[in-house]
């Protein structure tokens, strides 16, 4: 069990932002605390889920929950099931506003609850905790709650920050979920500036070419938040860490990948692959370029064209319409306050 201050190894902040998909964060949270690392804590922070997700990750740890497999779960992950963590697992509850920097330190737990009141949208969620400790000698590890990490993964990423630069952000090597054999993502991805698009790396040969690490993975010493901010909020959903990693890198900020350290995606469980994902994918596309590269604007505008007929042959109507509000609610600077709630 993971006690603050336990050991000599630097301390790690593992934070898992939840919405809705209690299910896929209690199996990722069997997974973490499967780790062979030792000073670590877990910060599960709820985005103002409307379901009983916190109720149902308290009674996980409290022993009293169990764990399920996803649909299309490889045969390989049955131990997650056959085989549970021992509980209790000791944690504290705290809200959103309750969290201040001595609270955080005086808390010994090894995993933490944050409620929080509203749902800001994935930056805003995780910048909820990080803002509170960005004067500690930390690492903070952004995970998506539908990942599944091998238990080597967390040393494997302190141990590269280790023996990286401090200015320097590692991601993982992303794995099917589904087919553990397919290698999905490797750390990162590339940008398109003239289709507002991003592509992901798959392979070493191409490290070199990473524009950012990507948010399901996201491993960093919390000097850089400190350094070169929190997160920008603005996004709601989508290109906050090409944002970060942006500005980041211009400021002399590396990227590496650690390839022993391994995480299996489900796939954008909490949001899914629909008209939502496709909005603010498409959206803040636009918004990043207004704000960076203004000049790509009309071209990505025209690219969305192609990317409306591709959908229409794939008979993926709700996708349409989402690039086609996209497109209009950006050129007419109109919020998409509306649009998070569908």
């Amino acid at each position: 069990m993971t006690i603050k201050g336990a050991s000599q190894s630097p301390k790690v902040y593992v934070v898992i932002l939840n919405y809705r998909g209690w299910e896929d964060t209690i199996e990722c949270l069997e997974s973490i605390f499967r780790a062979d690392y030792s000073n670590f804590q877990v910060v599960v922070i709820d985005n103002h889920s409307p379901n009983d997700s916190v109720a149902r990750i308290r009674q996980w740890a409290e022993g009293k929950g169990t764990v399920a497999l996803s649909e299309n779960a490889s045969p390989e992950f049955q131990y997650l099931v056959d085989a549970p963590i021992a509980k209790p697992i000791p944690y504290q509850f705290f809200y959103g506003q309750e969290l201040t920097p001595s609270i955080i330190r005086q808390t010994h737990s090894p995993l933490i609850l944050v409620q929080s009141e509203h749902n800001g949208g994935f930056a805003a969620g995780n910048n909820l905790f990080i803002k509170h400790i960005l004067e500690e000698d930390a690492y903070v590890w952004l995970l998506n709650p539908d990942m599944v990490a091998d238990h080597q993964a967390m040393s494997a990423l302190v141990a590269a920050a280790q023996a990286s630069p401090a200015a320097t952000v590692i991601g993982s090597v992303v794995k099917s979920y589904a087919n553990p054999a397919q290698v999905l993502e490797f750390g990162g991805c590339k940008l398109n500036l003239m289709t507002g698009t991003a592509s992901s790396v798959l392979s070493r040969e191409e490290v070199t070419r990473i524009d950012y690490i990507s948010g399901g993975s996201f491993f960093t010493h919390l000097r850089n938040f400190k350094l070169y901010g929190l997160l920008p909020e603005e996004y709601f959903l989508y290109w906050e860490e090409t944002d970060w990693c942006y500005r980041a890198k211009k400021a002399g900020v590396g990227f590496t990948v650690c390839e022993s350290a391994v995480c299996y995606d489900k796939g954008g469980t909490s949001v899914g692959r629909g008209f939502l994902a496709e909005y603010y994918y498409s959206l803040n596309a636009l918004r990043f370029l207004n704000k960076y590269n203004p000049k790509y604007i009309p071209t990505v505008l025209f690219f969305n064209i192609f990317r409306i007929g591709k959908r229409l042959m794939q008979g993926r109507m709700n996708r349409v319409d989402a690039i086609i509000k996209a497109s209009t609610h950006f050129v007419l600077a109109k919020t998409p306050s509306i649009i998070k709630k569908q």
